[in-house]
């Protein structure tokens, strides 16, 4: 028995020597799909002491073939020529990652196309491990949010976004991008496109969505805002995602979209924007029944949030106008003895003249030229897509140039009858004289200031916007005969105005009195139209 076996041991190697041996490198081995391809080392050992001349082999699997991108010259598998001279053969095995993805690993062998007695194949199966990608879900954090956005001034707004990887933080040769859009803009409103390319590096990725819009007649880009969405709402979409092969990546269902709601709804102007207004418009006489006689106009500088934010922010606000008031002093009604002249009766020689008893009562009628400024801050603030609303406490000061007319309406209470007096004796008797001559119309002009506490709220809607100002204070009322010159009186106010948003038609009214016997309420009511000067004072627009 031992005699055989080293025979046997003998023919074997006398069959090896002389012969090329062609082997894989290692038994198996490890695909991660970075690349397209697979890079394989064949180790080539010439137990020959002649030149071997080059010859072919191929490999192939006898599994999945079609992971395998063999080329269209061969169906079998991928030939190789081997150069018999070196040592060791490395090999580019072309793979398709779509069907290799499907399995976990694949063997591949080789096979001799020529039947070379001088090439022996003695490791001839290699195996493929497939490394499965690396794979992740992006998603948006939150799939409804709601944001405060001012109103912009230059035609730009960023929403705010946050997107999350569902299991791996992407690195950076993986080259991640989300691709993004808008929903809920008319794009003929947009300079830049509605889509954005965001390049993903962490498991959280932070950024705004930019978005520009078209200039038009409205420098403050108003009405671009006004038509830009519905219900006070936009939505952000991830439509898809780019990577590279070492990476498996896809949007989520469920939380591609992000609905973003704005707590100070840029469809109106919110309170913290500035406003500079012009009013110009007509009084309303109370004494002519409410007809339209007189003009006026007044300039309006509303600075609400100089500082902070929410409750305690500090603004100001400042204006000059031109109004009339009326008031009717029914209090100094009195009972009086007034002549006055028949002309039909009247000749160069003799004066006629009717003595009547009368009620007299003054009428006064009231041209303000007004200074004020109110400095406040913010008590309480409610914000939402169909109202905002505002209460502030703050000082008032205001300075006003009165030039008061007062007129004497008279009721007739009864008659004494018709005199008459010669014009020698009318020029002894300078009683006479007098009460001829007295007028019913006097007129003053004097100034008024005060100081006081004001509480000034704010309504507004998309339709309208309601301002309620009562004030109460301290102050001078100045030079009127009625009152004490030198003393300080209290006093109070109340303002209001209505706003059409719309059309910027204004409804105002003001009600004013000293706390002082023998005065009664000065009234004004106010309609007039809004002109926005804000363009001229915002810059860059």
């Amino acid at each position: 028995m031992k005699t055989f076996t080293c025979l046997f041991f003998i023919l074997c190697c006398i069959s090896l020597e002389g012969q090329t041996i062609v082997k894989f490198e290692k038994p198996n081995q490890v695909y991660d799909f970075a690349e397209d391809y697979l890079l394989m080392k064949l180790i080539v050992k010439n137990e020959t002491k002649e030149k071997i001349l080059p010859f072919s082999l191929t490999i192939y699997t006898d599994e999945k073939k079609d992971i395998l991108l063999y080329p269209k010259t061969s169906s079998k598998g991928i030939d190789i020529m081997i150069n018999g001279s070196k040592n060791e053969e490395i090999v580019q095995i072309p793979i398709n990652k779509k069907e290799a993805s499907k399995i976990n690993h694949l063997t591949l062998r080789l096979s001799l196309n020529n039947k070379n007695q001088n090439v022996n194949l003695t490791e001839s199966t290699h195996t493929i491990v497939f490394k499965k990608p690396r794979e992740t879900t992006f998603q948006f954090k939150k799939i409804h949010e709601t944001t405060s956005i001012k109103r912009p001034t230059q035609g730009k707004l960023y929403l705010p976004y946050t997107v999350e990887s569902s299991t791996i933080a992407p690195k950076k040769n993986d080259s991640v991008k989300l691709i993004m859009k808008i929903n809920g803009i008319n794009s003929k409103l947009l300079v830049s496109p509605k889509t954005d390319t965001i390049p993903i590096r962490d498991m959280t990725t932070k950024g705004k969505f930019l978005i520009k819009f078209l200039k038009n007649e409205d420098t403050s880009f108003g009405q671009s805002m006004d038509s830009l969405l519905e219900n006070d709402k936009v939505e952000l979409e991830l439509i898809d995602v780019k990577h590279a092969s070492t990476i498996k990546a896809h949007v989520s269902k469920e939380r591609k979209t992000k609905k973003i709601s704005f707590k100070d709804s840029i469809l109106t102007t919110s309170f913290g924007s500035n406003r500079y207004n012009f009013f110009i418009g007509t009084n309303f006489d109370l004494r002519d029944r409410f007809e339209a006689n007189s003009f006026y106009s007044e300039i309006d500088v509303f600075l609400p949030d100089l500082s902070n934010k929410g409750a305690g922010k500090i603004g100001i606000r400042a204006g000059i106008y031109k109004n009339n008031s009326v008031s009717t002093l029914a209090e100094y009604a009195r009972n009086a003895e007034v002549l006055e002249i028949v002309e039909g009766q009247t000749t160069s020689d003799t004066i006629a003249f009717e003595r009547n008893r009368v009620r007299s009562v003054p009428n006064v009628s009231i041209e303000n030229l007004g200074l004020y400024f109110q400095a406040f801050f913010t008590l309480k603030e409610k914000k939402n897509k169909n109202f905002n609303f505002r209460l502030m406490l703050g000082g008032h000061v205001e300075v006003i140039e009165r030039t008061e007319t007062t007129n004497l309406s008279n009721e007739n209470l009864f008659s004494f009858g018709t005199e008459k007096i010669a014009t020698s004796s009318l020029i002894q008797n300078d009683t006479l004289q007098a009460k001829l001559a007295a007028s019913s119309t006097r007129t003053i002009k004097f100034y008024d200031s005060h100081y006081g506490i004001t509480l000034p709220m704010f309504f507004q809607s998309k339709e309208i916007e309601v301002f309620l100002n009562p004030i109460l204070g301290i102050g001078n009322p100045g030079n009127r005969e009625r009152l004490n010159t030198t003393s300080v009186k209290t006093f109070g106010v109340a303002q209001f105005y209505l706003l059409e948003r719309k059309y910027g038609v204004k409804l105002s009214g003001d009600v004013r009195k000293y706390f002082a016997s023998g005065q009664t309420p000065i009234i004004t009511i106010s309609l007039s139209k809004t002109i926005n000067l804000s363009s001229l004072f915002s810059s860059n627009n």
